[in-house]
């Protein structure tokens, strides 16, 4: 009996969209849809404190799901990478207002899957809802959106978790290694492994999770004048006499999703954008100040986003691997045992630096749609209590988050040089993916 009370509904709200006709005179969408769902997700994501691995999956699959539906089915066959042509099929829209109007309700879909409290998007969704009946949406067309999309969604939802993230969920806790150099818990908070199953997750574009694994930190040894001691020269010397400039470098960049702030005896907890979220929200202004359309910034954030998480589990499975040590560990244990870094460690091994590589591959990404030597002013820490940051080029902002890690005494320079290259290759082969097939 519900099924036919179902399928009723269903033809009902056909009839009712239909009635009105191909040729409805909707609004053309424009490209503060998809910058407003990416800032209501940056909310949900920050409300909920996701690691940084965690969020940019949530930014890539929310923004994949909106730019494939934004599309026309001869522009999917054209413009997407082979490796997505397995994607659910897009429901039929007449015209590109239709198909944003599906994109918006596949965002919201899609993000309700995967973050935990809703309450942003929720508001989101109904504020926008309110806008489109305004502008001459019907409450009849809009339901009959929901549920065609609802379908994709649904088929969309089984293709994600097939990825290997709810498996990540269950697997045992991480086992330490015990062998000198490898990777410990670290001061304040000694807190377990971040994500140690990560770089197992099947990535967007890479033909693999080891494709771009670098060479390798320096070999573990406490002897005075090897390659590995050596580090800590310029290190210790750089940390413990910095600048002004250095430190609001480092405090710009710190990007820590969920910051414990110890005061005394009691502890209380600062919550910050991802370094994901930092380069959607860079993407953003560039977007806007250069007058993107809604397809140009949908694609960017699509492009970016995959890019950034393909970094992400390409940059886990490396620290994994080699499970290098941390330069606090050594530091307070054999050089200097009141040393205290700026910034605070994050816990998951030290080599390679995952901001670096991220980093290096979104301003990959971004250098393709803007140019190499485009200027820009970051203010995506202005929420947060810190100023904005100007830039000769987007290459100089990923260059500028390696010097805050090293600042901030979390990282070797090795980690970060080869992190960024890392980063690059990964942003650079994401580009000749997407290019037109």
């Amino acid at each position: 009996m519900r099924n036919i009370i179902s399928i009723v509904l269903f033809c009902c709200l056909c009839f009712l969209v239909f009635s009105c006709g191909p040729g409805s005179n909707h609004p053309k969408a424009q490209a503060t849809e998809i910058h407003n769902w990416n800032k209501a997700l940056d909310e949900a994501i920050i409300h909920d404190g996701f690691s940084p691995p965690v969020a940019a999956r949530i930014y890539a699959y929310t923004n994949l799901a909106y730019y494939h539906l934004l599309l026309d089915s001869a522009e999917r066959q054209s413009d997407l990478p082979n490796k997505l042509f397995d994607l659910p099929d897009a429901p039929k829209a007449t015209d590109l207002a239709e198909r944003a109007l599906q994109a918006g309700i596949a965002f919201y879909m899609v993000g309700k899957h995967l973050v935990y409290t809703n309450d942003a998007l929720n508001n989101h969704y109904e504020d926008w809802k309110k806008e489109l009946l305004d502008t001459g949406w019907s409450k009849a067309e809009i339901a009959y959106a929901e549920i065609v999309t609802k379908k994709f969604t649904d088929s969309l939802m089984t293709w994600v978790n097939t990825d290997g993230y709810p498996l990540t969920r269950s697997m045992p806790r991480y086992t330490l290694h015990k062998d000198e150099g490898d990777w410990r818990p670290t001061p304040q908070d000694y807190m377990e492994a971040l994500e140690p199953y990560w770089g197992t997750i099947r990535p967007f574009l890479l033909d693999s999770n080891t494709q771009f694994r670098p060479a390798g930190p320096q070999p573990y040894s406490l002897k005075p004048n090897s390659a590995f001691m050596l580090q800590f020269d310029s290190l210790l010397k750089a940390t413990r006499q910095l600048s002004a400039e250095q430190i609001a470098i480092a405090r710009h960049w710190d990007d820590n999703s969920v910051s414990p702030i110890h005061a005394g005896h009691s502890t209380s907890i600062e919550k910050k954008l991802t370094p994901g979220g930092h380069w959607m929200s860079i993407a953003r202004s560039l977007a806007i100040n250069n007058q993107l359309s809604l397809i140009q910034s949908a694609a960017m954030y699509c492009q970016m986003a995959m890019a950034m998480e393909d970094g992400f589990i390409a940059c886990w499975e490396a620290k994994y691997f080699f499970h290098s040590i941390r330069p606090v560990t050594v530091i307070l244990e054999h050089i200097d045992p009141t040393w205290k870094p700026l910034l605070v460690n994050p816990s998951f091994p030290e080599y390679p630096s995952g901001h670096s590589a991220i980093s290096s591959a979104a301003a990959t990404v971004l250098e393709n749609i803007f140019g190499t030597d485009k200027a820009f002013t970051d203010s995506s820490e202005v929420p947060f209590g810190y100023p904005p940051r100007q830039f000769n080029s987007l290459r100089h902002a990923a260059q500028e988050v390696s010097d805050s890690r090293f600042y901030g005494g979390i990282h070797f320079i090795k980690a970060l040089d080869d992190a960024m290259l890392m980063g690059r290759s990964i942003g650079q082969y994401h580009i000749k993916a997407w290019k037109k097939q």
